[in-house]
């Protein structure tokens, strides 16, 4: 059945598309970040930074919220300086090892799958830094109170 029929069928065909969408990515680093976060700062990525403040997760803009948030505006812009080299940093699997608590991204990987893991690298030991100051009243931000531009890098 063409995409364009199942979007048309409704409401909740077009919730279910959406939803599927969003697992697409699992295949690429949102699994690894996943598993960095969670090493690093012993929470979920996804209970715990998907939704938080202005700029954790999907979109962003105004001014961060907090310091964790501002790991969010740093990590979107490192993504952003990674698609306009091409990359997919999305859907980019990549390799990478924890020794001694370290995160060590494989150098025997392409530039598009280091970059992001270095990308993400940098986020989770933002996340890690800024564990004391992490306000769970930030978790599942209503967005629009985000106000102002959006995302400068």
């Amino acid at each position: 059945m063409p995409t364009s029929v199942f979007i048309l069928r409704g409401s909740g065909a077009c919730c279910h598309l959406l939803s599927c969408l969003w697992l697409l990515p699992a295949h690429g680093s949102v699994l690894e970040l996943e598993r960095m976060i969670k090493s690093a700062t012993g929470k979920s990525a996804l209970l715990s930074y998907s939704w938080y403040g202005c700029f954790c997760g999907i979109g962003g803009r105004g001014t961060p919220v907090d310091a964790t948030d501002q790991c969010c505006r740093a990590h979107d812009c490192c993504y952003r300086k990674l698609r306009e080299g091409k990359c997919r940093p999305l859907i980019t699997p990549y390799h990478f090892d924890i020794a001694d608590g370290d995160i060590v991204c494989s150098d025997e990987q392409s530039w598009c799958k280091r970059e992001t893991c270095l990308c993400d690298k940098a986020v989770t030991s933002c996340f890690a830094s800024t564990l004391h100051s992490y306000n769970k009243s930030y978790r599942f931000y209503f967005k629009l109170k985000c106000r102002g531009s959006k995302l400068q890098c």
